[in-house]
């Protein structure tokens, strides 16, 4: 059997060999293992220290992608899965916060009936030793997670994941956000079925590097204020198909109305770039959508059906109005499309 390992990696050229190392001694003596190294361009040059190292020791089944204009961390999982030939695929972080020595553990719970097993800090045997600040509001997300979806899962963000590769025919990794994606892929892995199992392990601080989540408590609350919205709106996608949720039509409007808000006041740079660059056209006919492209005929998918052409993005994740123009201080970059479209 052979099982692929996903290393998603940016600036961990100090911790890459020594995990490499670890799983490689973890799967010698019960599995045959497959190692991708997936590398948003480092600065410090991760790619080029880990394809040395595969060189080096003449390691055939260590594979290393450098992105150069993709970023971010659901992203390089995913480009790792689709690349990964094991049987069954693992993921994990690279400071070596996550022990490689638990891989097999997962690894077994699936050989053993599981479609997924989860690396857990929160089940029997698991520990978090980090500082208490970052301990807390682990803690509290996966206390407000389990509040809205369900109380199936103790670590929903792990991000220390073994899964089968059928699993990903069905769901996908969200390519958004930091550690949502791995909420949303064992939400609706377990909605779908998928029987999802856990093995406690210590996570511990990060020797090495410099961590990629923010060290201070505004960046903290501000990091949880989004990860918070995007697991509501999980969610809510959830219920909105569903027939006898009537209360639907409200929950959605209020949902759109803390969206533009959070954008209008956190995001005042980014509304204006995106209006300026973008224009509000549709790059199919050149019309003038104006930021209600919900309502067009036309749309399917986020595509526009009639030219096969992708809408601008922006459209998508913010339905402004005019009053949210005014609020965000870009009266001047919109004023073209008020006056064309009314």
């Amino acid at each position: 059997m052979l099982v692929s390992t996903v290393l998603p990696t940016y600036n961990e050229s100090m911790n890459i060999i020594p995990l490499m190392e670890r799983l490689l001694k973890a799967a010698k003596d019960n599995y045959e293992t497959e190692l991708i190294i997936v590398d948003d361009d480092s600065p410090d040059k991760t790619w080029e220290v880990a394809a040395e190292f595969a060189k080096k020791h003449n390691h055939k089944n260590i594979t290393v992608i450098r992105r150069k204009n993709t970023r971010g961390l659901p992203t390089a999982i995913a480009r790792g899965i689709k690349q990964a030939k094991g049987d069954i695929i693992t993921w994990m972080d690279c400071d070596l916060c996550m022990p490689p020595e638990i891989v097999p553990k997962l690894v077994e719970e699936i050989k053993s009936g599981a479609d997924i097993s989860v690396g857990s800090r929160y089940s029997k045997n698991g520990k978090d030793s980090r500082r208490f600040l970052r301990v807390f509001t682990s803690k509290a997300i996966n206390l407000y997670t389990n509040m809205i979806l369900n109380f199936k899962i103790k670590d929903y963000n792990s991000g220390f994941v073994a899964a089968k590769k059928e699993v990903f025919d069905k769901v996908n990794i969200h390519p958004k956000g930091y550690g949502e994606y791995c909420v949303k892929f064992l939400y609706e892995s377990g909605e779908k079925g998928f029987k999802i199992t856990e093995v406690g392990y210590e996570f511990t601080e990060r020797e090495k590097g410099e961590s990629k989540t923010g060290e201070y408590l505004f960046e903290i609350l501000h990091h949880g204020l989004k990860y918070g919205l995007r697991i509501l709106g999980f969610r809510l996608n959830r219920w909105r198909y569903n027939p006898n949720a009537k209360v639907m039509p409200i929950i959605m409007s209020l949902r759109s109305s803390i969206r533009r808000r959070y954008y209008v006041y956190f995001k005042k740079d980014y509304v204006k770039q995106m209006l300026e660059t973008r224009k509000g056209n549709c790059e199919g006919c050149g019309g003038i959508c104006c930021f209600r492209t919900r309502k067009c005929p036309y749309l399917k998918d986020g595509n526009c059906s009639l030219y096969n052409t992708k809408i601008p993005k922006f459209c998508m994740v913010f339905p402004i109005d005019k009053k949210d123009i005014e609020l965000a201080g870009v009266e001047d970059v919109c004023q073209f499309y008020w006056e064309k479209d009314r």
